[in-house]
């Protein structure tokens, strides 16, 4: 997933947010401690300054630094969800990522939903960046664990209940960009456990939310179509027509290098399931058409023959089996029926 559209998850529903905070900016109490109003919230003076000092800063570390100050001298700010959000959105600006700005984003995220349990942005940036932290590691055992994390997180966000401060219109739209996010994170930490069925179950849920024109574009949800088909390949049994068909369409709208990479896993499925190649330049026409495949695919298309229809055929075609050579007669012991 692209990092902007991460960030643009955040904005979506912190306009809110920075609502309250700009009307406490207005009503800010110069002459006694700080209270709660119907109208915002109010902050002494010097919390007030501190605050507006910190969100002022334009450089991601910049503003991370100060937002972190400020939670250390004010620990029980009225303020302290919005400058923890603003904090996970700092450490998530800092480009190029590192693992230490990864690791302050990732725990700012854990910090805000102890203040906010469903707060659906923290969940995108926890599953986002641990997902990140899979691509970046080499090692099976810390690939699965980051793997693991995200989709926890995912499933969380996925569960997550409207906060009484947002309305639903707004919960609306954030949890529809983010749940994408979640879908591939379960379903990548699915099938790096070779749970097939799981990334099957949550790739489908992106593609079928989608307008069938957006999933013939180069991004996110092309490559979901192609995992999508992975995904089947890796079923047990392997669905190798249903891999195909996705493959093919993955490859069809995909450009290159994508498209290089992407069809030999297509014309493998195909030749798994039909025994050869003819008949493909079909399929590739029909996937085009269709983000699924029709309900009667396998029947217009023949599947290979079995082993036991082979050993038949070479029976009932060989008048003499005396003729037939050692690798073929083990064939037919092997595969033949009684």
């Amino acid at each position: 997933m692209n990092k902007a559209v991460v960030a643009s998850l955040l904005a979506v529903a912190s306009v809110a947010s920075g609502a309250r905070v700009a009307v406490a900016q207005t009503q800010v109490n110069l002459g006694s401690n700080a209270q709660q109003t119907s109208g915002g919230v109010q902050l002494a003076p010097a919390e007030y300054n501190d605050y507006t000092a910190a969100i002022a800063q334009t450089a991601p570390q910049a503003q991370a630094t100060a937002l972190e100050a400020f939670l250390t001298k004010y620990p029980q700010s009225q303020v302290k969800n919005d400058v923890l959000q603003r904090l996970m959105l700092a450490y998530s600006s800092i480009n190029p990522p590192t693992p230490d700005s990864i690791a302050k984003t990732i725990d700012a995220a854990d910090r805000l939903l102890q203040v906010d349990p469903n707060n659906v942005r923290a969940y995108t940036m926890k599953t986002y960046f641990n997902m990140t932290s899979a691509d970046q590691t080499t090692d099976p055992a810390a690939k699965q664990a980051a793997l693991d994390k995200a989709a926890d997180a995912a499933q969380k966000g996925l569960a997550a209940t409207k906060p009484n401060d947002m309305s639903e219109a707004d919960f609306n739209t954030l949890k529809t960009a983010a749940s994408p996010v979640f879908h591939r994170a379960i379903a990548a930490a699915a099938l790096q456990k070779k749970d097939a069925a799981t990334a099957i179950t949550n790739l489908k849920a992106n593609l079928s939310a989608a307008k069938p024109e957006e999933t013939k574009t180069p991004g996110p949800l092309l490559q979901d179509t192609y995992t999508l088909a992975q995904a089947y390949y890796q079923s047990t049994p392997p669905d190798a027509l249903n891999c195909a068909w996705y493959a093919t369409r993955a490859a069809s709208f995909a450009p290159e290098p994508y498209k290089t990479q992407m069809m030999p896993l297509a014309k493998y499925c195909y030749r798994k399931y039909h025994g050869a190649e003819d008949g493909f330049d079909a399929l590739v026409t029909a996937s085009q058409a269709s983000l699924d495949p029709p309900a009667n695919l396998s029947e217009t298309i023949k599947p290979a023959p079995k082993p036991e229809d082979i050993v038949k055929q070479v029976i009932a075609s060989t008048p003499d089996l005396s003729t037939l050579a050692i690798s073929d007669k083990e064939f037919i012991l092997q595969n033949g029926t009684p």
